[in-house]
């Protein structure tokens, strides 16, 4: 009973993390996206919502969105380096896989090549020896 308890919650789980792994672009955006929309909210608030012509106010305007959207473009690298680590190691399992099949293919000619020049020795063999004059009968009988 403790083990289908157990199964049913890693089950569980396991169903959370591949939703949030495939829709974590989607979150990503609309949590961008709200987190602009309450900046904007908060800067009317703070310095009105007429535009103005003193160039000190353009500039605080232009700093507040800098710092916002540099906030936005580190959390963007840190995510573009997960995604970059995660299709490295998968990579890497890839590529020792190959290797393993390429050497399991050489083995494979070698046994094959290795066969194939025994059954030529064996040809040749009985193309020179003495077994070529005597009848088939006693070569199979033997």
């Amino acid at each position: 009973m403790q083990n289908k308890d157990i199964s049913q919650e890693s089950e569980k789980t396991l169903s959370i993390k591949a939703f949030i792994s495939n829709h974590l672009v989607t979150m990503i955006s609309i949590l961008i996206l709200v987190a602009f929309c309450v900046a904007v909210y908060n800067y009317r608030e703070i310095f009105g919502t007429e535009f103005s012509n003193d160039h000190s106010r353009w500039g605080e305007f232009g700093d507040f969105f800098g710092g916002f959207l540099g906030g936005i473009s580190i959390i963007a690298v840190i995510y573009t380096l997960i995604i970059q680590q995660k299709q490295l190691k998968l990579q890497q399992t890839e590529l020792k896989e190959q290797r393993n099949q390429q050497k399991l293919d050489s083995y494979e000619r070698m046994v094959f090549w290795l066969i194939d020049s025994n059954q030529k020795i064996l040809d040749e063999i009985y193309d020179l020896s003495v077994f070529k004059s005597l009848p088939v009968d006693m070569i199979n009988s033997e």
